[in-house]
């Protein structure tokens, strides 16, 4: 039985997904942060579509069930996001989850009212 030696070349990427998340060639996750704000905010834009009427207990469930995974996923372990304008990016998805209920004016006031921290103090 011969067997014949094959030489496999390799392709450089610059960006490659590995149990969903996503890493570029200088092992920053920018890329995938940015992927998870923009899955979260068609979730979200979902979320305000199909519901016509959001009482404060349905929004939550839904956001805690909805979107906060996709913004979590794998932040402990890999990425926890260190640079301020990553934060910043997050926390701007919570923003506009807590801007769909009308009633309650000021960032601080919602997250008080719903029980929803900060992303530093969940992590």
């Amino acid at each position: 039985m011969k067997s014949k030696s094959s030489v496999v070349t390799l392709q450089e990427t610059t960006c490659e997904k590995d149990l969903g998340i996503l890493v570029d060639n200088s092992l920053s996750f920018d890329k995938h942060i940015c992927e998870a704000i923009k899955k979260a905010n068609k979730k979200l834009a979902m979320i305000r579509r199909t519901f016509v009427y959001l009482d404060k207990k349905m929004l939550v469930q839904l956001y805690t069930s909805l979107v906060r995974p996709i913004i979590e996923y794998g932040n402990v372990i890999l990425w926890s996001p260190h640079l301020q304008y990553h934060v910043n990016q997050l926390e701007g998805v919570q923003h506009r989850a807590t801007r769909m209920l009308s009633s309650l004016a000021k960032t601080e006031e919602r997250r008080c009212n719903k029980n929803v921290q900060v992303l530093p103090r969940r992590i």
